[in-house]
């Protein structure tokens, strides 16, 4: 189960950056395919770390999170084409991203003898990284576009490599696991 809930976020992350890429190529804004994009796959996310918590009250908190980050983009309008995500946008995705990897390694930690301990703690390790450099980053990257409407190219370049590492990484792993259970299915 947990490995599909990892196949459709992966899958919806990659259409929705395709579609962005698609868009951004025609000149049309699409900020609003980023609202839409992280409504859409957060769930699974959570979902998977959901399904592996074995705290209730963390267990609640996910589906907590995943509420304040729709409330945030329904309560701005962000799903409207004409939209335009501001500064705190990235504070909004990213802080409950970073505090979701937390929560799920900290119960994690907590049962290091459970099944696929290595497999959790790679993902968890991949998103705690992956937050974190990108709240920093697009947190330079927002405040050069507000204070000089442009920004530096060496930040873009940073900011497209974390998103292209995080997901190379997410990708690497979960096909290490599929290739793990496809290899104990052939043996039983």
């Amino acid at each position: 189960m947990g490995v599909t809930l990892l196949l459709i976020y992966l899958s919806i992350v990659f259409a929705g950056e395709l579609i962005a890429i698609l868009l951004g190529t025609k000149g049309i804004y699409n900020s609003y395919i980023m609202s839409l994009n992280s409504s859409l796959y957060t769930p699974f996310l959570y979902g998977f770390l959901f399904l592996y918590t074995h705290t209730t009250w963390k267990r609640y908190f996910y589906v907590f999170l995943y509420f304040i980050l729709l409330g945030y983009f329904i309560s701005g309008g962000y799903y409207h084409p004409r939209s335009v995500l501001g500064g705190t946008a990235i504070l909004v995705i990213y802080i409950p991203f970073f505090l979701a990897a937390l929560v799920h390694l900290t119960d994690l930690l907590l049962d290091p003898k459970n099944t696929w301990f290595k497999f959790r703690l790679r993902l968890s390790l991949s998103m705690l990284f992956f937050s974190v450099v990108a709240l920093i980053i697009q947190s330079f990257e927002w405040y050069y576009e507000d204070k000089y409407s442009s920004r530096p190219m060496i930040v873009f370049y940073i900011a497209l490599s974390n998103n292209i590492l995080y997901y190379f990484a997410l990708t690497i792993n979960f096909l290490m696991e599929c290739i793990k259970l496809y290899r104990k299915q052939r043996l039983m």
